[in-house]
């Protein structure tokens, strides 16, 4: 099965096709055109899928950390600690 260039869905919006979703084609990797690599502070770059994971990831942290917060305050609230 073909799908489109990673590009197509980006503002090159490239109309090669490849073999797996997600991939560029070789027309846009030699010219770099439209890539969504993240450049942070540090030097590391990561590409859209990386960069997403880390953000669901962050965000997953602070839930948990704001309900084990939530559930603290609840027990010592209703006296559930001594």
């Amino acid at each position: 099965m073909t799908c489109y260039c990673a590009n197509y869905y980006g503002s090159i919006n490239c109309h090669n096709t490849v073999s797996k979703f997600g991939d560029r084609c070789a027309h846009c990797l030699s010219t770099q055109g439209g890539s969504n690599s993240y450049s942070y502070s540090n030097g590391t770059s990561q590409g859209p899928t990386e960069h997403w994971v880390e953000k669901v990831n962050q965000e997953k942290m602070r839930r948990d950390e704001e309900r084990s917060r939530r559930e603290r305050l609840i027990r010592t609230t209703s006296g559930g600690i001594s």
